[in-house]
């Protein structure tokens, strides 16, 4: 017999079948232990659950033994923005983050030289963006092969992904497919905004589709699909969108990335399926091109009582709060937060803000601490 489920069992269940690693699989069991139907026909349901969860937590442990606590691959995100470096073998990667960081990576001939992340800073117009060069993606990384799995999942926390491209355009075009699949296999949507939805749960049974004009190709064949996968629901959709965007949409484990390349040793611009190519003419050209391609605002910070701004201005993600900035300043300002003063898109000038207070470009704010 199917046991009915909502959305939140659903997405659950979804997280759980798109997990790559246990530590995944076992954060999506117990979601979906959270969210399981508690009524009498879901006893079987629940049991299988707790099976699962039992039996990936004892593979965890197992795995802890074997490695002895040995780390995966990780980075931590550090400066106003993260990007991730990304390509198939000797493809340049190392080259390009000698060239617009700090940092003196192994450059080498041959294959792998790169076995786990290189972070540098690039400094651009005052501010600092972390960069960082994953190892070689090969084609079955996302199966898994040379650790393919764990760098697919490090590009999730890029702000950016650049493509690396070296060879000729056949080469590059070759090297663009690759990745895109690759990343696209690991539920990373490239070049695509998530469409405006929301999803909540109905109070009655059955599902219901609100702005059904949206659905490019029929919204009844959306409550076709939508009443296979959940038992009551309801759909907003706000933009025009098609099926298979907006089933994406629905499923959180899919992660929106903007993905660029840069082509260093080539003579054209082009684009090739949705990718933008660069070539790599100077280090400022490079890096303007990366801070024009990131979603950041510019905020300026100044001392209570002084009229002057500091100096080095903040870069902030788009939709970034006062809370962000006390973050990025000190690990104390939160804490002993009284409250910010704000010059720019307040009511007026010196209006007083909490820290959930919404900053844009050009905000000036002045901190109050309790001592």
């Amino acid at each position: 017999m199917t046991t009915n489920f909502d959305y939140e069992y659903g997405n659950a269940l979804a997280q759980y079948e798109n997990a790559k690693t246990v530590e995944e699989k076992i954060k999506a069991l117990e979601l979906m232990q959270s969210t399981a139907p508690s009524h009498k026909g879901a006893e079987n349901l629940r049991s299988d659950i707790v099976g699962k969860l039992a039996k990936m937590k004892n593979k965890l442990e197992k795995s802890k033994a074997v490695k002895g606590g040995s780390k995966g691959l990780r980075f931590s995100r550090d400066g106003s923005a993260t990007i991730v470096l990304i390509g198939i073998p000797n493809s340049g990667k190392s080259t390009l983050l000698s060239k617009i960081t700090n940092a003196m990576p192994k450059i080498s001939d041959y294959a792998f030289t790169t076995k786990i992340p290189e972070i540098g800073i690039m400094e651009y117009k005052g501010t600092k963006i972390q960069i960082v060069e994953l190892p070689a993606i090969v084609e079955g990384a996302n199966k898994g092969r040379a650790r393919g799995k764990e760098v697919l999942g490090l590009v999730r926390n890029g702000d950016l992904v650049i493509c690396c491209l070296l060879g000729s355009r056949e080469t590059a075009e070759y090297s663009l497919d690759v990745l895109k699949e690759e990343l696209e296999l690991s539920n990373i949507i490239v070049n695509k905004k998530r469409v405006n939805l929301s999803v909540n749960k109905s109070t009655t049974q059955g599902i219901e589709i609100v702005g059904e004009t949206n659905v490019i190709d029929g919204a009844e064949n959306l409550f076709d699909i939508l009443k296979e996968r959940y038992a009551h629901i309801i759909v907003r959709v706000d933009e025009k969108a098609s099926i298979a965007d907006i089933l994406n949409a629905m499923d959180y484990t899919k992660s929106y990335k903007k993905v660029i390349a840069i082509w260093l040793d080539g003579k054209e611009a082009f684009t090739y399926k949705t990718i933008k190519v660069q070539p790599y003419n100077s280090t400022e050209e490079i890096k303007k091109l990366i801070y024009d391609n990131l979603d950041l605002i510019i905020v300026h910070t100044r001392k209570p009582g002084e009229k002057d701004i500091d100096n080095v201005p903040v870069a902030l993600r788009s939709g970034s709060t006062i809370k962000d900035l006390c973050s990025m300043l000190h690990k104390d300002f939160i804490e002993k937060f009284k409250f910010a003063r704000i010059w720019g898109s307040g009511k007026y000038p010196g209006q007083q803000v909490s820290l959930d207070y919404p900053l844009i470009s050009n905000d000036i704010v002045e901190f109050h601490i309790r001592a």
